[in-house]
């Protein structure tokens, strides 16, 4: 296997590893002395965060979130422009991040539902997608104050518009990284991802039992998760 082949794989598997990095747990053992995953939506995204620590811890755990994700992302790019690894190999950075905040190795395989992590990587990979994405998310969270809707949406938004920049070469806005067809990787898998972790809200949606912005968490399990 070639140099790099192996880089590339290397860098894949230390992406799941930041991706792992559980912040919003630490926070809320370091604020609250809980495990917010017994509290509000059962994950350490930032907002439950929000709901369980207050606004402040949930932001300062979306930017670390943020940032858990930008910095292995532009890395990977980089590495990548340079035939350092493999042209394929951000794309599959992407995923290996969302599915390391998802399901954590460092936190019982538990965590959250890569909203953040997937917005970031998406905005490194194309500007232009990341801020739709974002701003439609927040037009739909502040309007509606289901931030799960706002995500969903969201990220439907952002795949189809990394999607488009791929696969048409007369989309009106360039793509900064790369046409090559391996993006549509974290285009669809992105996507599906996300509205995959959303299941339990899109439940609740129908039920008419899904939390707003500004709900306070509940306690939803009395039994303490061991890592």
């Amino acid at each position: 296997m070639s140099t790099p082949y192996i880089l590339g794989f290397i860098a894949i598997t230390l992406g799941y590893l930041c991706g792992s990095i559980p912040v919003g747990l630490w926070i809320g053992k370091l604020v609250l002395n809980v495990d917010i995953r017994n509290y509000g939506s059962g994950t350490t995204g930032a907002t439950n965060v929000i709901r369980t620590c207050g606004l402040k811890w949930g932001i300062i755990v979306f930017f670390i979130d943020i940032f858990k994700s930008i910095i292995p992302t532009f890395l990977t790019v980089v590495a990548s422009n340079n035939g350092i690894v493999p042209i394929w190999t951000p794309p599959i950075i992407g995923m290996s991040i969302m599915f390391g905040h998802n399901w954590p190795v460092f936190a019982n395989f538990h965590g959250g539902k890569g909203v953040a992590v997937g917005l970031a990587t998406l905005f490194v990979m194309s500007p232009f997608s990341g801020i739709l994405a974002f701003s439609i998310a927040l037009i739909i969270m502040l309007s509606t104050k289901y931030v799960s809707v706002g995500s969903m949406i969201g990220s439907l938004v952002g795949g189809i518009g990394l999607f488009l920049q791929i696969t048409m070469e007369d989309f009106p806005i360039e793509i900064i990284q790369t046409r090559d067809f391996s993006y549509a990787i974290f285009a669809i898998g992105g996507t599906v991802l996300t509205l995959y972790k959303h299941k339990d809200n899109i439940e609740r949606l129908l039920k008419g039992e899904e939390m707003k912005l500004g709900d306070p968490a509940k306690i939803i399990n009395t039994k303490e998760i061991h890592d």
